[in-house]
């Protein structure tokens, strides 16, 4: 066990999984003082939206602060004795409407009610191949944003890799000229084909590994790619070259998710985009939120969130989306690596004990059997 007390106590043995992650966690701490001392009244929501970290071990972090009695806990609420009220709370400031990701998404109820209902039944995330399903609304709010940059009438959208069926929500709006999506999970690739030709969407699914080139017919084919890779460099890199490679040579765009709310804040990434010659139009923090996963839950992490967050469902974590443009010096970058290199730190943990996947508790014998010799190749 990590031990490493600060001058108020704070165990962060208790809260971090590995010594990576003592860094940020301290700096959250701080950040979550400050947020409570200027808001006061505020709830687990609220803060894993607007200061960040990891669902289960902000929890932990927050059960950490009441039992050393630094903040309390009442009616669903943690507060601060040191309360600066000043009439000017941040977490007031925000727009009610959209939550500061600049569009509405009422425009779109049938669409999320289409989706509602797909959404019950599309598979189970694996880690193996790093998926992080988005929440319902992140889903719509992508759609709506498209259509807000008019980047969505009549043009032809790739999807890299959609374990949040967003090809799916974009196809009911009708509007986009083509939609292709690239996907290596077989489970996704068969459900996103029946789900088309249930609803007659059209969408044309590949089953695509990034680290490979594309189809030639489809080199400078698109005007949108839409992306949410392993927010690390080289799996970044190599997912974004793919991105660039099928983009035509106008006005194309691309949308990727980056710069996780659980993770040390980096440069890294922006220099990537620097280096390939995107032109960044557009940075939303918080857009992109992720779906709460049960499975990786400890007994005691259910516990402290049936305690602090009455058993509702939370997200997991957030990014920001940006949106970067095509400019006439827009280039892959080379990058050596190996396969490994690609695999996240969920991944890396169900290789090594697959009863860590959410996918672990498929029923389907065949689900299960495709899962586990996915595991065996990468091993």
């Amino acid at each position: 066990m990590i031990i490493d007390k600060t001058k108020k106590g704070v165990n962060f043995g208790k809260i971090i999984e590995n010594k990576s992650e003592l860094k940020l966690y301290k700096r959250l701490m701080n950040e979550i003082l400050e947020y409570i001392k200027i808001n006061n009244s505020v709830s687990f929501i609220d803060i894993l939206r607007d200061v960040g970290g990891s669902d289960r071990r902000i929890l932990r972090l927050l059960d950490e602060l009441v039992d050393k009695k630094i903040i309390s806990y009442k009616n669903s609420y943690f507060m601060l004795k040191e309360y600066n009220k000043n009439n000017f709370d941040s977490k007031d400031s925000l727009c009610r409407k959209c939550k500061g990701s600049i569009i509405n998404i009422k425009n779109l109820s049938i669409i999320n009610k289409k989706m509602r209902e797909i959404f019950k039944n599309k598979p189970i995330p694996t880690f193996i191949f790093d998926q992080r399903p988005v929440t319902l609304e992140t889903t719509i709010k992508r759609v709506a944003y498209l259509i807000h940059k008019r980047d969505i009438k009549d043009k032809k959208i790739a999807i890299l890799g959609d374990d949040d069926l967003t090809s799916i929500a974009l196809a009911f709006t009708k509007l986009p000229k083509e939609i292709y999506v690239f996907e290596i999970d077989k489970r996704l690739t068969s459900f996103i084909r029946k789900i088309s030709e249930e609803f007659n969407l059209n969408i044309k699914v590949i089953e695509q590994d990034l680290t490979k080139e594309p189809n030639k017919r489809l080199l400078n084919y698109f005007d949108v790619f839409m992306e949410d890779p392993t927010p690390e460099k080289i799996p970044f890199t190599v997912f974004t070259n793919f991105g660039i490679k099928i983009l035509n040579c106008k006005s194309a765009v691309g949308y990727i998710s980056i710069y996780s709310s659980a993770m040390n804040k980096s440069i890294e990434i922006q220099k990537v985009i620097n280096k390939m010659n995107f032109l960044m139009t557009d940075i939303i923090p918080k857009f992109t939120e992720y779906d709460f996963v049960e499975h990786t839950y400890t007994k005691r992490d259910k516990e402290l969130l049936k305690k602090y967050n009455l058993n509702k469902k939370p997200i997991c974590f957030n990014e920001s989306l940006i949106r970067v443009e095509k400019t006439e010096r827009t280039k892959p970058i080379k990058i050596t690596y190996k396969k490994s290199d690609l695999f996240g730190k969920a991944t890396k943990r169900v290789i090594k004990d697959f009863n860590k996947d959410p996918a672990s508790r498929i029923t389907s014998i065949t689900e299960k059997k495709y899962i586990i010799n996915e595991i065996k190749k990468m091993i």
